[in-house]
Order: C-alpha cells, then sequence, then structure tokens
C-alpha cells in the first residue's frame, strides 16, 4: 500500500524523452572512512548489450556517451546488507526516463560486511559524499542540473534519506522498543551485533540540496519524533509494504507519517483554497490588483475565506449542539483520516490545563535506565500496567507498551508538570523523580 505525503513527480521534471540506459562504476571519497564504490545509470544513444554487473545481468551500454544536457540526478541508499546494485532495476527504468542515478555500497552495511550495520550515523555522511562526487568530480558533472536532486532510499537507505532532509533520530528510542519487541529482526540483528551505538544527534549530517525523496519502508521509523521530522521542508512520497515481516505496521512507515502532521495539514488547506479560488472568480473584479507578499488577491481572499470559515466552525463547535456534531464526526470520519489524531494530541497538549485526563505520569525502568510516561490503567489481577511513552520534547508520538507494574515508579505530579518537564527536554524531571512514590492504580470505573 502507497502512503502519499507529497507527489513526487512534479518535483522535479520533465525529463527527457526515453533512451537506452549508461552504466559506469564509480569509487566515491569518503573523508572519514574508507572509498566506497558506487555505480551510475545514465541516458545514453549508444547500444545497450545484456551483460553481468555484479551480482545481477544488466541491459546496459557500459561507459556509453552521456545524451541530454541539465539532466535531474536521484541517489540511491540501499537496505541493511545490500548493495548499490540491489535496485538496479528501478535504477535502469529512471535512466530510461531521462534521469541520471546513483547509487553506492555503505561500508559496513552490505552483503560482504555488516560490521557496521549499527552505525547508522555513518550512512547520511555517504550520501552526501556521493552528492558531492556527482556534482564535482563524475567526468560527466557538467550535464547535471543541481537545483534538481532527488533521493530514493529503501529500508535502512529510507531511515538515511529522511535523515539527509531534515530528520534527527534519536536512537535513545531503541532500547525501550526493543525491550517490548524482542522479536523484531531488527531487533534481534541489533542484540546480535553486541547492541545499538550510542551516537549523538550531532552526528548525523543533512544535505539540503536534496529538494525531494521517495522513503520506501523506513527503518527504525519509530526514532523519529513528531519534532524530529519539523524540519523536513521536501517533498515526500512514502511507501510501506502490506505484509511487511521486517518492519511491521504501523511501527515504523505509519509512525513517520504520522509524525508529518502539519505537512497533512498544509496539503488539505492548499486542496481547500483550489476549490476555493474558482467560487471566487466571478467577484475577482472587486479584488484589488496584482499580488500581495507575492501571492494572487484571489488566493489570499481564498484564504481569508478559509479562516473565517474555520472560526465559524470553532465558535459553533462550542455550542451543545456543535459538540454532538463534532463527536459524531470525529468518530465517523476524522479518526480514520491518518494523522488526525497526531494533530489533535498536539493541539492538546498546547492547550493543556492541570486537569486530569486519565493519564497519570511515571517513570519506567529500561535496564539501567528510567524514561518519563503516562500510566493508561493497570490491571490488578495479572499486575500489568499499559504505558503510553511519548516523544520529547513533543508528545505528538510514542509508543504504548504493556509491562510489569513493578517496573513504573508512579510520580507524585500533576499531570502538567510532567509535561512542561518533557517539553523542556528533562529539565526539572529529576526534582519530580525525587517526589515520586509508588501508587497502586485501579482499572477505570473500578472503585
Amino acid at each position: 500500500m502507497k502512503i502519499s505525503v507529497a507527489a513526487i513527480a512534479a518535483m522535479m521534471m520533465a525529463a527527457t524523452t526515453a533512451l537506452a540506459s549508461g552504466f559506469v562504476r564509480v569509487t566515491v571519497p569518503d573523508p572519514d572512512g574508507p572509498p566506497l564504490e558506487a555505480g551510475v545509470w545514465y541516458p545514453s544513444d549508444a547500444p545497450g548489450a545484456s551483460q553481468q554487473l555484479g551480482l545481477y545481468r544488466q541491459t546496459v551500454a557500459a561507459d556509453g556517451a552521456v545524451a541530454g544536457r541539465n539532466l535531474p540526478l536521484i541517489v540511491m541508499s540501499h537496505g541493511a546488507g545490500g548493495s548499490f546494485e540491489g535496485h538496479f532495476d528501478t535504477a535502469l527504468a529512471l535512466a530510461d526516463a531521462g534521469f541520471v542515478v546513483a547509487g553506492l555500497t555503505h561500508t559496513g552495511d552490505n552483503y560482504r560486511d555488516l560490521s557496521g550495520f549499527t552505525r547508522v550515523e555513518n550512512r547520511p555522511r555517504h550520501m552526501k559524499a556521493l552528492v558531492d562526487f556527482m556534482l564535482a568530480s563524475w567526468p560527466h558533472h557538467d550535464v547535471l542540473d543541481p537545483a534538481r536532486i532527488g533521493l530514493f532510499g529503501f529500508s535502512a537507505g529510507g531511515f538515511t534519506g529522511l535523515v539527509l532532509i531534515g530528520g534527527v533520530p534519536d536512537l535513545g528510542r531503541l532500547p525501550p522498543y526493543c525491550a517490548n519487541h524482542p522479536e523484531e529482526w531488527t531487533c534481534r540483528k541489533v542484540k546480535e551485533a553486541g547492541g545499538a551505538s550510542r551516537v549523538e544527534p550531532g552526528a548525523f549530517v543533512h544535505d539540503p540540496r536534496i529538494t525531494a525523496a521517495v522513503i520506501a519502508a523506513p527503518a527504525i521509523g519509530y526514532s523519529f519524533t513528531t519534532e524530529a521530522l519539523s524540519s523536513i521542508k521536501a517533498p515526500i512520497q512514502l511507501w510501506r509494504g502490506d505484509s511487511d515481516e521486517i518492519l511491521p505496521h504501523p511501527r515504523y512507515a505509519q509512525h513517520v507519517y504520522d509524525g508529518l502532521p502539519l505537512g497533512a495539514v498544509a496539503f488539505l488547506a492548499h486542496k481547500m483554497i483550489g476549490l476555493l479560488v474558482p467560487m471566487l472568480t466571478p467577484a475577482a473584479h472587486l479584488l484589488p490588483p496584482g499580488h500581495w507578499f507575492g501571492v494572487a488577491a484571489i488566493d489570499l481572499a481564498a484564504l481569508g475565506l478559509l479562516a473565517l470559515g474555520l472560526v465559524g466552525l470553532g465558535v459553533f463547535s462550542r455550542s451543545k449542539p456543535g459538540r454532538r456534531v463534532a463527536g459524531t464526526l470525529e468518530q465517523l470520519v476524522l479518526s480514520k483520516i491518518p494523522g488526525y489524531l497526531i494533530v489533535k494530541s498536539i493541539v492538546a497538549d498546547f492547550s493543556s490545563t492541570e486537569q486530569d485526563e486519565g493519564l497519570r505520569p511515571a517513570l519506567v525502568s529500561f535496564d539501567d535506565n528510567q524514561v518519563l510516561g503516562f500510566v493508561v490503567e493497570q490491571d490488578l489481577a495479572t499486575d500489568r500496567v499499559a504505558v503510553f511513552l511519548p516523544g520529547a520534547p513533543s508528545a505528538g508520538a510514542g509508543s504504548v507498551v504493556v509491562m510489569p507494574a513493578a517496573r513504573v515508579q508512579m510520580l507524585d505530579a500533576p499531570l502538567g508538570s510532567a509535561r512542561r518537564a518533557m517539553k523542556q527536554r528533562g529539565l526539572g524531571l529529576l526534582q519530580l523523580a525525587a517526589g515520586g512514590t509508588p501508587a497502586p492504580v485501579k482499572r477505570p470505573g473500578r472503585d
């Protein structure tokens, strides 16, 4: 199933007419590691021939002349244990359509060598080095359009792509996640490798030259909080598998999708304005001519009308009939829209009061660490607790775990105080923890 966050087709392109594919192997310097092997597919007028190239047989014009000018560039990042050749069929299709496609083999995370499997911070650096090479050192770099660079990333390559376009993962979320999902492929592999590497957020590099991305089944998707994805401005097309046993739904691609609520809201607003503009066209002669702040007057009028409509709906929603309608609408329609509940939780977080909302702050123990969470309920019969573990500093996304009550220390603190500590990246949490005392929790509805 495809989850489209934004259209990527219009991103770059008007590529050239279909041509044969040229191919060449290259070596990319890595300033902080050994040279990277890579392959480049590109449009070519030279005749192609079927030949064995590495692991696969391809029909290409090896070292053929490049056809075209101002060509868009796509860089490709493979999944764990793969190689630059792993998506050669996609690369061929793109090259036939007029793209230059460059893929590399990630050092330490490929089919020959998995010694760096957990060193995911190296992957974005590798890709940045590939873009540097293609724009400056590839012998045909002059045929490239540096303003049209896109990315395709699969699995660990999808994670890599999210980082490159601005995402900042929190790998500290990996140990508690794997403690609750030890059966998952990634968690088993990390355990076999001796545990996850400790990586500071500053170790991840970004590349603003990449202006659009296709992210397929991103690995470690749960490592991105809503705030961690907030810096992403490039349009994304996000994919997941219907029956992915390696990266099971909904903790990977869906988690990323839900972490981009503002993108979904902006997209919806754009569509609504597009519907309002034709309605206002008959009255366009009443509007001031020209543009205001670079925006056409009729578009500003549509935006104003949309804002007034939303204000009116807000006022109506506060009335008794409005609350009934809103509740029914949310239950039947809105709750089924991806990202809606996340947007709602963020808005509620900004406007929250000290009143009890059925959540109780607590410290949850994982190995030698404690994580701030919110207890949802406890089953006294089995002595197990359901806990929501939010992202920090935003509670817009997180995970829900069930664990023994002995690993949960209730905090004798108001809900709002715990939220403030989370928003301030832990400031004040030690004070709250010092006053935390174990407290029994009953199932909702019991005396």
